[in-house]
């Protein structure tokens, strides 16, 4: 799975499930133009893994994490980091395999 926009808003939203951000927000922390935020913000919502609230002038949005769809694109980022690590990680089998030497006992 590629790291799309959508991945990634997703991933940040997912850092503080319990704070609003603004798309504003979200494209200047993830450096890209607002509409494509708006964009993908609308997206997100359409398929109920963002919610979007109207608080004074400005839109809000948040994750819904009880969502299921919302929970398997969480796990399926997961996936991608540790995937990431290993590739990284040329050690990574025997750490791993000390971990579940360690869970067994």
């Amino acid at each position: 799975m590629k790291k799309t926009l959508k991945n990634r808003i997703i991933q940040l939203l997912a850092t503080e499930t319990d704070k609003f951000y603004s798309i504003s927000d979200l494209a200047k922390r993830l450096e890209v133009a607002y509409s494509h935020a708006h964009l993908f913000v609308g997206r997100l919502a359409a398929e109920g893994i963002v919610r979007i609230q109207k608080i004074g002038n400005v839109s809000v949005c948040r994750l819904e994490t009880k969502n299921q769809v919302t929970q398997a694109y969480l796990a399926l980022i997961e996936a991608q980091k540790t995937q990431a690590w290993l590739a990284k990680n040329p050690h990574a089998d025997n750490i791993l395999e000390k971990i579940a030497l360690v869970q067994d006992n």
